[in-house]
């Protein structure tokens, strides 16, 4: 049964409508999908030039004036022995680079110890990786790259992913989830060595786990076909793993290309020149036309650039075709310019620890240990609203025209594809239990699928269009919420609205406290009313000096505090909401929608 504008229909051909789901999903391939979108990677910037410069700052120094460019890029290493050394590592690593302007390239060894990548799948390494990310936010690498498991489809290293490349790729993704629970600003490279062998796609983590895609690249010769500059640069295309593999792979899944390791060696078939300018110079060509985040060459004991003085020479002459480093957009919160007047805030990291952001474009952007399930990204869909699975594992995002799509844990339970509207659907309201929901409409009619229907405005002239509303945590009801802060109670208490007031702003939706006892309002401009609740504080009262539009309210598990969400991505938290992260630097053109807390 649902019920729509406060009549109860029967739906007999129920199946109907998840039959329609199912050709969207496929239609448009989002069954199991993740996002595809590179917004995220955009703050890498492109064309950073640097080098690996082993453990000596001077090392970096020289090879910028051997060069003519600074370093802008820096490939650096954690110790792999013991967790103890890794921590020890990641501690020097800061107290050497961290004021180096450069972009940092922090390589994350997944074996460390020889520990098997199954242990890891697992979660029993998860409290010692987070360890090594506080150590890098402490030493202020915060915001590096991580460039996890590099090589893997190598067989020389302990984390080879060539016996068990799911447990490679599930372990990519703890490690990607531990680093983002200490800080959002971290970026992940998956990175693979230019191979003849196609690479297990098994092993990739998927898109919302990676930034940037890597590759290791050394010019050296095996075979008697490779003694020839050119044939070898061509074999280098041409591998079923090779560069032209490595472009299209990257362009296909939107994430920029990075080349964290290349060089030339000594590993060269007799009577090879291993002083190969046409190497570099095809190399540089390489990088100055395709999309590169960053390139740092290995310049460290025998593969370092002034041992091959013809091969040094071309560089210096071929980089000045690679473009200028150009840095990606860079989150800036408006300056204070007047006394807040808030209430003090409490953050508190037990309150919640990650929450998915919505765009326009249907991307779901999981930020803090919220875990990317899925999205619309790239379907056209009209998205408008995202509700959370309770359990945390997986949420349904909702369209205009009422079509219900679920990913992770959360169940599908019906939706409108088949049904004509008489206005737009606005909210998607989960119930509490999990295994149901109810869509909202601007007229105020309320559609029940899995959960029951007690009421509506549907049918009812109103002063302004309902543009949201909350359901009750017993779930036995919900508020309704006006563009004029109109309130609308259905099984679930009245405590009040902004009905009758003059606002500066429209209101935007309601948010429920966890107990019942009543809940916030919040308007365009950030302003918060609370009925039956505590004030928490707004963002006028933080003393901006810019104006920011708000988008979304979400109050903590706790009750004891909330965020808001801006439609720039920037998200503030008051009370106990923990900030666990922004996604200003994700969404391109795109604008922050909705949000909601994944635990």
């Amino acid at each position: 049964m649902i019920a729509a504008d406060g009549d109860m229909m029967t739906i007999r051909n129920r199946g109907r409508l998840a039959t329609a789901l199912t050709v969207i999903l496929l239609s448009t391939g989002l069954v199991g999908a993740t996002s595809t979108s590179s917004a995220a990677s955009q703050g890498l910037g492109r064309h950073a030039m640097g080098l690996y410069p082993g453990w000596n700052t001077a090392t970096a120094d020289n090879f910028e004036t051997l060069v003519g460019r600074d370093a802008e890029a820096l490939t650096l290493f954690i110790d792999k022995d013991t967790w103890s050394e890794a921590s020890s590592s990641a501690r020097g690593l800061g107290r050497l680079w961290a004021d180096h302007p450069a972009m940092k390239v922090v390589s994350f060894p997944m074996s460390i110890g020889g520990q098997s990548l199954a242990l890891g799948a697992s979660g029993a390494l998860d409290d010692q990786v987070r360890k090594i990310a506080q150590v890098l936010v402490d030493t202020g690498l915060d915001g590096s790259v991580i460039r996890v498991g590099w090589e893997h489809n190598g067989t020389w290293n302990t984390w080879s992913s060539h016996t068990d490349p799911d447990s490679y790729a599930a372990y990519f993704r703890r490690i990607v989830n531990v680093f983002r629970s200490v800080s959002p600003n971290f970026y992940f490279e998956w990175n693979v060595n230019v191979r003849y062998m196609a690479i297990d796609m098994r092993t990739y983590p998927g898109d919302a786990y990676v930034d940037v895609i890597g590759m290791d690249i050394y010019d050296s010769s095996y075979g008697a076909t490779q003694r020839d500059e050119v044939d070898r640069w061509n074999t280098y295309l041409d591998r079923t793993t090779g560069l032209k593999w490595h472009r299209d792979f990257a362009a296909a899944h939107g994430k920029p290309m990075a080349y964290s390791e290349w060089g030339l060696t000594d590993n060269h078939l007799d009577g090879v020149n291993h002083d190969d300018p046409y190497f570099i110079m095809k190399m540089l060509e390489w990088i100055a036309v395709n999309d590169v985040a960053y390139a740092t060459y290995f310049h460290s004991r025998e593969f370092k650039l002034s041992n091959y003085p013809n091969a040094k020479s071309q560089y210096v002459a071929s980089l000045g075709d690679v473009p200028a480093w150009s840095n990606g957009p860079v989150t800036v919160r408006p300056d204070p310019c007047r006394g807040a007047s808030n209430p003090t805030r409490h953050p508190n990291a037990d309150a919640a620890s990650g929450y998915w952001i919505l765009d326009d474009d249907g991307r779901v952007h999981a930020v803090g240990s919220a875990e990317h399930h899925g999205d619309l990204g790239g379907s056209g869909l009209p998205a408008v609203g995202i509700a959370a699975h309770p359990g945390g594992r997986g949420y349904w995002i909702v369209d205009e025209l009422g079509r219900v799509f679920a990913f992770g844990q959360a169940a599908h339970h019906g939706d409108l594809a088949t049904t004509a509207l008489r206005a737009p659907i606005r909210a998607v309201m989960a119930a509490p239990h999990g295994r149901g929901y109810w869509l909202v409409g601007a007229d105020g009619g309320v559609f029940a699928f899995g959960v029951g229907y007690h009421g509506s405005m549907g049918g009812v002239v109103l002063n302004a269009p309902v543009v949201s509303g909350a359901a009750a945590p017993d779930g036995n009801g919900y508020w309704l919420v006006g563009g004029d802060g109109g309130v609308f109670a259905f099984g679930a208490p009245f405590k009040g609205s902004t009905g009758d007031l003059r606002l500066d702003a429209p209101v935007l939706s309601l948010a429920a406290h966890p107990t019942g006892a009543g809940y916030w309002l919040y308007a365009a401009d950030g302003g918060v009313f609370s009925f039956g609740v505590p004030f928490h504080g707004s963002l006028p009262g933080l003393g901006l000096c810019t104006t920011l539009t708000a988008v979304e309210l979400i109050d903590t598990p706790t009750g004891n505090g909330y965020w808001i969400l801006t439609n720039n991505g920037l998200v503030y938290g008051f009370g106990d909401a923990p900030e666990l992260g922004d996604v200003a630097t994700r969404l391109g053109g795109a604008h922050a929608i909705d949000m909601d807390v994944s635990g």
